[in-house]
């Protein structure tokens, strides 16, 4: 079958360009190889400018209700508080970062998919390669494509469309000849451990910087809270178990943060444990033709600090905005950027505003890893410093990522808003799954 679009991913990146390319009127099909969808707790932060985006498919109000409200940041090294970091005031709408998991991020997307009967999911679906075939055009794009691609599943079925978005992740190697380069693996080593939430830190994220290594700490929803820690170089190349993983987690919470945490160390079992080594990835190309990468497929970043799956999101924004003008439904006037009506270029809107956001990452994550005294006392000393003499609400913008380059690239309230196709394709609620290609 033909398509308008084809999104191969159907993670928060996939889903969130799919809806916003079945939206303005195109016939989509999504291609994901997994089974169905995943509940795995992953990434918990959805900053304002991904709120922005979800709340122009209709989905932002869900998710809010479905997660935790973090205003505060409570900054502390081994012996007492450094600073308080309000979120209050940063945000019009969304003054907060939201703490929730991405399972129920992407629950409330495969909601918003259910109600457009020009959007498909096929779960099970593996895409092995992807080439480039003659234009494809339905009755719905105005203007066809330069080309049209071919995709061909694992089970040997084939899907055609004239514009691709890949969301694969960083794991969906390779579709085209253009694959992710490693730019640096970093040293340190990170344990995450999701604990029932004693309450006794209520709705506040806690980083704790010491001699010894890193501890963070953020709400979850469902009376759960997540606990980061920074291994101990001797455990880098170490095989975890649950079991260790636990013993790990309690004991680095206790010996760095045991004396300004006191009674708020984690409680009980692990709902879900993990481990990391962060990585820098960058793809050469972001765009290849009509073939937009997005997410984790076009770069991967330090998840410490939270930006990866924002970065996503506001990516596949862009790429269905631009997808859409290409195919006559969108006007470059609701595309333009600033106060010209230059239609934006994706690689270097995208490449610029990703690499400001794995800098940021970079960055906090070597103040945060930094070992030793003489190191961790003038940590100490610049954080008290530099966070006294800003306005909180310049610093809080900073780690929302409301100073990312880019944001808000591609606005158009045509396209998410009152457009005479939406209203006639919001239909009943259908089944979310289709069988395996």
């Amino acid at each position: 079958m033909e398509y308008d679009a084809l999104v191969i991913g159907a993670g928060p990146t996939g889903l969130t360009a799919a809806v916003l390319l079945a939206r303005a009127g195109m016939q989509v099909q999504v291609l994901e190889a997994k089974p169905g969808p995943d509940f795995r707790v992953r990434a918990i932060g959805v900053t304002p400018p991904s709120l922005e985006i979800l709340q122009s498919v209709g989905v932002a109000d869900s998710l809010v209700r479905l997660g935790t409200a973090v205003r505060e940041a409570l900054v502390f090294d081994e012996s007492r508080l450094l600073h308080t970091l309000r979120f209050d005031g940063i945000h019009p709408d969304f003054p907060f970062i939201l703490s929730v998991p991405q399972g129920h991020t992407e629950t409330v997307l495969r909601e918003a998919v259910a109600v457009h009967d020009n959007l498909k999911i096929s779960w099970g679906t593996r895409v092995v390669s992807l080439t480039e075939a003659a234009p494809v055009t339905t009755n719905v794009s105005q203007k066809a494509a330069a080309s049209g691609y071919i995709a061909r599943t694992e089970a040997g079925h084939t899907v055609s469309a004239g514009r691709v978005i890949v969301c694969t992740g960083s794991s969906g190697e390779p579709l085209l000849p253009n694959p992710l380069r490693l730019d640096k693996r970093y040293r340190h080593r990170f344990l995450i451990g999701d604990y029932p939430d004693t309450g006794a830190l209520g709705a506040r994220a806690v980083l704790v910087f010491t001699p010894d290594g890193s501890v963070e700490s953020f709400p979850l929803a469902d009376g759960f809270r997540r606990w980061i820690v920074q291994l101990p170089t001797r455990y880098r190349n170490s095989l975890l178990d649950a079991e260790l993983a636990d013993r790990l987690i309690r004991e680095r919470v206790r010996l760095r943060a045991g004396k300004v945490l006191r009674d708020s160390l984690p409680a009980g079992t692990p709902q879900w444990w993990s481990s990391f080594q962060p990585q820098r990835r960058e793809r050469r190309v972001f765009r290849s033709g009509d073939v937009f990468f997005a997410g984790d497929a076009a770069h991967t970043m330090s998840p410490i600090g939270g930006q990866g799956m924002n970065t996503g999101i506001a990516d596949a924004e862009l790429a269905a905005h631009l997808i859409a003008h290409e195919a006559g439904l969108l006007s470059s006037e609701g595309l333009a950027q600033g106060r010209q009506h230059a239609v934006p270029d994706y690689a270097a809107v995208r490449r610029r505003a990703y690499r400001a956001a794995a800098d940021r990452a970079a960055v906090s994550m070597a103040v945060g890893a930094a070992t030793g005294n003489i190191v961790s006392k003038i940590r100490s000393t610049a954080i008290r410093l530099l966070l006294s003499r800003l306005p909180d609400h310049t610093v809080a913008s900073h780690f929302a990522m409301l100073t990312i380059p880019g944001r808000r690239s591609a606005l158009s309230s045509s396209f998410s808003e009152n457009r005479e196709f939406h209203d006639t394709q919001k239909k009943q609620t259908r089944p979310l799954e289709s069988q395996p290609m």
